[in-house]
Formats: structure tokens, C-alpha cells, sequence
């Protein structure tokens, strides 16, 4: 195919790292999208600096193709759709969005956008080394309109011709009173605050009444596995909480802060998923061990799900990501379905009457644990409705500068199924459990 390599690295201060893109893009495609939606209010200030074009293959760099004309353009969110540009993107396999040089192609590079900058081709032929030695001075401008808004590499040259060309540039989007944090997550950092004190709040007092109740209602080893995953949960929340904080007063993330968050995020979703796997098992509950099948349950449940997750929290290649996530949802998906099966099972059990575990031998045993069940399962359902009710939510309620709401919904939704299986835990009657 006729294809128009654009390699692309910039410094991106607004996603928390600096990075090096490699875009590889037919020349018909037009449009090439970095970065992601960057959220701007009436002042803010994006400023390109360092530029930098070459022909992107040779050494020392050379003069990119003449016919090669390449913009930057800073389109606002409505203008993105008013003009339809998603259409635009290269195609799932990679094909161009125009296979002609037909006027509806050749005209996205003339559409209003909020900025434009032509950094190679006519009429900058004649400042062919200026271009390839880098721009001199930085381009600032400020935003009139509060918005939503991405920069965009337009290429505009003939359907018919092929070559390559190299950019580099860098990039800095801050808006008033210097907050780095695009507007849809200025409001995280005190979200994840007041999330960290509730989670700080609950676990020390769920030990306190571990503590009070030790001599004449011993905590049960599942018990022992709750204050463990929210003590992980907690970890989460700080890191997340330290990121956003890091973000918002210049932008960088020169300590890693994300990728530790996204991995401990991954790590206490499979843990919390384990610990309702345990309690719908009834381990502790009302059976003091576990059978062979359900160890091996147990422990393939918990690497398959981390280590597909920490694969798709790394991974940087997109047909491989499909797979990883895939798989994901995959194991995700049986997990689940043994959790439901698992928590209905020993309700029908229980609900027969049946006291035929040392640690279900009187009716009142059998009450309490019945309600255990039942308030787990209940909150499990949460767990599965919720999410999708936050979804629902985020499109048909909440505007883009209220994203920020579904966050810390689900963040309520984890606190809420925690304080549930604390509580129902806390039901048991005094029962001796070995260790």
C-alpha cells in the first residue's frame, strides 16, 4: 500500500509520563489523533515547543518529501463532531479512511479548527532547515472556550505519493491557576481524600471490634482475610490519591506513581474477587477446610486473573491487548459465575436445615449463617447491577466535567460490598475455628 510513516515523539505532561510514539499511517488517512481528550477551561494555555521535522529514516536527518504538507491542529470536542472526524481514523486493520483524493479528503485539512500549524510543506518550502534544525521559538496560545479538546496531525499530501516523515515536539496543556489536571479530574485528588479516610476510618474500627470481641468471639480466618484486602485497598487509594496530587502540580509523573496504582488496582480486584470466592465457599463459614478442587480453583482463579490483568495494564501492543483483555473477562466471567452458583448453593443448604458441618450444629448457627449468605449475596448482585447503572449514568446524566462522579461511585460501590461482608461476617455466633 501507499503508506506515509509519521513518527511521532513528544513529551505529553498531561498523560503522566513522557513517552515516544511510533505512528505508522497511510498518507490517505488524513487524520492521526495524540494524545487523548484534554479537558480546558476558558484560559488555559497549550504551548508546543521544540519541533523538529525530518525524513524520519536517515542519518543525519534529512528534509522530509516536499509534497508532505503537515499541520498540528488543535480541534475543540465539538468540532470533532461536528465535522465527523472519528470517520476519519484509520480503520481496526489499519486502512486509510479515504482511498481517492476526493474533495470530501482533501478538504479536512482546510476545516475551522481552534489552531492550526502548517510545520512542513508549501508555503514553509523555503524554510526547509529552519524546520529540520527545530522551530526557535514555542507556540502559546490560550483556549477561549471551556472544552474538551486534542491535538491533531494532519497529513496532506497527494493520494499518489508515498514517503516518510519524522516530528518531534513537546507538549504542555495547563489550565488557570497552573492545575496540570485536565477539568473532568481537577475534582479526584479530594474524591480519593475523603475515599482513603472512610477506608481508614472502617478498617480501624473493624479491629477495634476484632480486638474487643477476641476472648469471646475469636476472628475466623476469613475474617483475618477481609482486614488484609482492605489493608491492599487502602494501599490502592493512597497511590491513586499521590498520582492525581503529583499530576496536578506540574504534570509529570517522573516517579511511576500510574503504573504502580494500575497494578495495585489489578492485585486488589483479584483479591477482593478471592475473598467472596472464600466466603461463597463457605470456607470458615461453615466448613473449616477447602477440598482439593476448590484450592486449585482458588489459586488458578487468582494468577490466571492478575497475570492477564498485569498483562493488559502493560501491554503496548493493540492486537495483543484485545487478547489479554479478552482473557480477562474470560476468567472474570467464570469466577463470577462460581461465586453465584457457590453462595446459592449453601443458602438452598441451609435453608433445608442442614447442620451436618462442626460448625453449623444448632439452629442458630444456621440463622445467623443463613443471613451471612444472603447479605453476601446481595452484595455480590450490587457488585454485578451497579457497574453497569454507573455506566449508564456517566452517558445519559452525567456531562464530561462530571466523570469524575462515576469514579467515586464505584469507589462507593467497593466500600459499601466491604462494610456488607464485614457486617454479615460479624453475625456468626461464637464458633471455634482451627487454624
Amino acid at each position: 500500500s501507499l503508506r506515509l510513516a509519521l513518527f511521532v515523539t513528544f513529551c505529553l505532561n498531561t498523560l503522566a509520563y513522557e513517552n515516544t510514539f511510533t505512528l505508522s499511517i497511510n498518507i490517505q488517512t488524513k487524520v492521526n489523533q495524540i494524545g487523548p481528550w484534554f479537558g480546558l477551561d476558558s484560559g488555559g494555555n497549550v504551548t508546543l515547543d521544540s519541533i523538529t521535522v525530518s525524513d524520519g529514516t536517515s542519518q543525519p536527518p534529512q528534509n522530509p518529501p516536499q509534497w508532505s504538507n503537515i499541520y498540528l491542529a488543535i480541534f475543540s470536542k465539538d468540532q470533532w463532531q461536528d465535522y465527523d472526524l472519528q470517520s476519519y481514523l484509520p480503520s481496526s486493520d489499519g486502512g486509510p479512511a479515504c482511498q481517492t483524493d476526493d474533495p470530501t479528503c482533501i478538504r479536512i485539512c482546510s476545516i475551522p479548527s481552534v489552531k492550526r500549524f502548517q510545520i512542513w510543506g508549501a508555503p514553509n518550502s523555503p524554510y526547509n532547515a529552519t524546520l529540520v534544525a527545530g522551530l526557535n521559538k514555542p507556540i502559546s496560545f490560550l483556549v477561549d472556550d471551556r472544552n474538551r479538546y486534542a491535538l491533531i496531525a494532519l497529513t496532506c499530501g497527494p493520494f499518489s505519493k508515498t514517503g516518510t516523515a519524522g516530528l518531534s515536539f513537546g507538549l504542555q496543556v495547563v489550565n488557570p491557576g497552573g492545575q496540570h489536571l485536565s477539568l473532568e479530574e481537577v475534582p479526584l485528588p479530594p474524591t480519593f481524600a475523603a475515599v482513603l479516610v472512610a477506608y481508614a476510618a472502617f478498617l480501624l474500627a473493624y479491629l477495634v471490634a476484632l480486638l474487643r470481641s477476641a476472648a469471646t468471639r475469636p476472628a475466623v480466618p476469613v475474617e483475618k482475610a477481609l482486614v488484609g484486602a482492605l489493608f491492599l485497598k487502602l494501599i490502592e487509594v493512597c497511590w491513586n490519591l499521590g498520582y492525581y496530587r503529583a499530576m496536578s502540580q506540574d504534570g509529570r509523573d517522573s516517579l511511576g506513581i500510574l503504573l504502580v496504582a494500575q497494578i495495585g488496582g489489578v492485585v486488589t480486584n483479584a483479591v477482593f474477587l478471592m475473598l467472596l470466592l472464600l466466603i461463597s465457599l463457605g470456607w470458615s463459614v461453615t466448613r473449616i477446610h477447602l477440598t482439593r478442587r476448590e484450592k486449585q480453583l482458588f489459586w488458578g482463579g487468582f494468577l490466571l486473573y492478575t497475570v492477564f490483568g498485569l498483562l493488559h495494564t502493560a501491554c503496548q501492543t493493540p492486537s495483543l491487548c484485545q487478547g489479554y483483555l479478552l482473557s480477562f473477562y474470560v476468567v472474570k466471567f467464570l469466577l463470577t459465575f462460581c461465586i453465584m452458583v457457590a453462595i446459592n448453593t449453601n443458602i438452598e443448604r441451609l435453608r433445608a436445615g442442614a447442620m451436618d458441618s462442626p460448625l453449623v450444629s444448632t439452629p442458630t448457627q444456621l440463622y445467623h449463617k443463613l443471613r451471612m449468605f444472603q447479605y453476601v449475596r446481595w452484595a455480590f448482585l450490587a457488585c454485578l447491577v451497579f457497574p453497569i447503572a454507573i455506566m449508564f449514568i456517566e452517558v445519559a446524566v452525567l456531562t464530561w466535567e462530571q466523570e469524575w462522579v462515576a469514579v467515586f461511585l464505584e469507589e462507593v460501590l467497593y466500600l459499601g460490598v466491604y462494610l456488607v461482608m464485614a457486617y454479615s461476617l460479624r453475625l456468626q455466633p461464637p464458633t471455634h475455628v482451627p487454624l
